[in-house]
């Protein structure tokens, strides 16, 4: 008797779900001339969905596409780009500003008022309230005489943290000459304008003494804006352009995959408390010979138009879309372009704007997320889709006198094809090609039915195999991996017709082995 067949069965028994029950039942004492084993050993299962599908299409190229669907939806191409803008110094310019000024005095307790104007200001008509995130305050005061029970500082200056006005101190007395500097950081202040951008300096005290003048200086040196709330002037700033690198279509289409219906959707989010018009009116299509075609558009100034947000950490958010009801984005898409260029310029407080007064943080900015959805249908032909399984050790498989590579295809894709079988070597090799017989050439698996809609109400599952001759099976036994190819094409192509993938589609394929011995015991 052979003394490793039991080794041998039992192995098989493990792969094929046979139990020790049906080892005992074998009589020693009789041959058993054949023994076939069912159901198959399973080999593996691999499946690859619609999304990894496209991605096999497109050849590499989603490193600057995605595909996305709600469930149940028709998968559709996505590129992306987003536009960060924060130029608050374009917007705002606000300058060093500094005053000297010298005045009269009289003898006895006097206060004075000294008005002191913001100038040079670019970008803003009407200054309201600043906080500043940066600069120093430089304030000064020389008197050539003396001074008692004396104060002096801005009435409009305050400090953000005790919201008390800025000024030298507690009232103190000097016999002069009096020469006193005040040096803050202005990050600790905030300035509350009168109009006309005004603030007051003022000087308390008893003069002793009449005739000489007092002198204050005063700068905001460097100073910089943490939030501002002002009445901007009207302007145009240039973003950054959005760039789309369109590069994955051409080899798409060439496989049969069509684009529909094509929509550009540009989401914005704006904390600037002010009315943004967002220009797009030179988007440029650039085809492979260096050629362009124009986006054109006809979209409302009014939908165009980005609102302020109500305060400083909530950004409002709106959507401007192109599509081919307001544009000719069909005809953009149809050219093929290898990218689209699409400058972006935004209109601080438009002539359409309401506005009466507008704010800026050191936070604020607009973002726009440009957002190319192309919907696809597909007619495919002569694509290829391949999956690998590893063999692993298969050496107790040599006393086989038959194997048969079964082939299990659960199809939710409107997809049709034919099944190539390789045996491969360490290497990726190709040891055995399995496409040549007779019997192999009739492996293939259906599509499922597929709805006037597009849609696909249940899967396709089909069956094939095919068995191996003893020189294959000899073969195999040396290889490391089965490869399946799968040869696709979308259904009812031959009459022109296109279908649609769906996000949840997916393809299942199951390979495994039926195995026959002569078993001599």
């Amino acid at each position: 008797m052979n003394k490793t067949i039991f080794k041998r069965l039992g192995w098989l028994a493990m792969l094929t779900g046979i139990g020790a029950c049906g080892l005992e039942e074998i009589d020693p004492d009789k041959t058993v001339h054949r023994l076939e084993f069912s159901p198959a050993i399973n080999i593996g299962t691999d499946t690859v969905n619609v999304i990894d599908l496209l991605e096999d299409l497109s050849e590499g190229e989603e490193d600057n596409v995605e595909y996305t669907a709600e469930e149940g939806e028709p998968v559709t191409m996505i590129f992306r780009d987003r536009i960060e803008f924060s130029k608050n110094d374009d917007i705002v310019d606000l300058p060093t500003q500094t005053f000297n000024h010298s005045f009269p005095t009289i003898a006895g307790s006097n206060v004075y008022t000294i008005p002191f104007t913001f100038t040079s200001v670019i970008g803003a008509s009407r200054l309201d309230s600043l906080y500043y995130s940066g600069g120093m305050l430089n304030y000064s005061l020389a008197y050539p005489n003396g001074l008692n029970d004396y104060q002096w500082g801005i009435r409009n200056t305050f400090y953000t943290t005790t919201g008390l006005e800025f000024n030298s101190g507690a009232k103190v007395s000097l016999a002069g000459p009096v020469n006193e500097v005040i040096q803050e950081d202005l990050s600790n202040f905030k300035t509350y304008f009168e109009t006309g951008n005004q603030i007051n300096l003022f000087l308390d005290g008893e003069f002793v003494g009449a005739g000489p003048n007092a002198t204050l200086n005063l700068s905001f040196e460097n100073p910089s804006i943490k939030l501002l709330y002002a009445l901007f002037d009207k302007k145009q700033l240039n973003m950054d352009p959005v760039s789309f690198d369109m590069s994955g279509i051409e080899e798409l289409r060439s496989i049969g995959v069509k684009f529909t219906d094509p929509k550009l959707i540009l989401e914005c989010n704006n904390d600037y408390g002010a009315d943004v018009l967002l220009g797009f009116d030179n988007v440029t299509g650039v085809l492979e010979d260096g050629s362009s075609i124009e986006l054109e558009n006809t979209i409302a100034e009014k939908d165009r138009l980005i609102l302020a947000a109500t305060n400083a950490n909530t950004p409002t958010k709106s959507a401007i879309e192109i599509n081919k009801d307001n544009s000719n984005i069909d005809d953009l898409i149809s050219a093929q372009p290898d990218r689209i260029e699409m400058p972006l310029l935004v209109e601080i407080n438009p002539d359409i704007s309401s506005a009466t007064q507008n704010f800026m943080a050191d936070t604020s900015e607009i973002v726009v997320d440009a957002i190319m959805e192309i919907p696809m249908t597909v007619q495919l032909k002569d694509y290829s889709y391949d999956f690998e399984y590893d063999l692993g050790d298969i050496s107790d498989l040599e006393d086989a006198q038959q194997l048969a590579i079964q082939i299990a295809v659960d199809n939710e894709m409107p997809i049709f094809g034919l099944i190539e079988l390789y045996i491969l070597d360490e290497r990726g090799n190709v040891i055995s090609s399995l496409v040549d017989s007779q019997e192999a050439s009739n492996l293939a698996f259906d599509s499922p039915t597929v709805g006037d809609d597009g849609s696909i109400a249940e899967s396709k599952v089909t069956v094939t195999r095919i068995s191996l001759v003893k020189e294959d099976i000899d073969k195999t036994l040396t290889a490391a991996t089965l490869k399946v190819v799968l040869k696709l094409e979308s259904f009812d192509v031959d009459n022109l017709k296109d279908v649609s993938f769906f996000s949840d589609a997916k393809i299942a394929v199951t390979v495994g082995a039926l195995v026959d011995f002569d078993l001599e015991l």
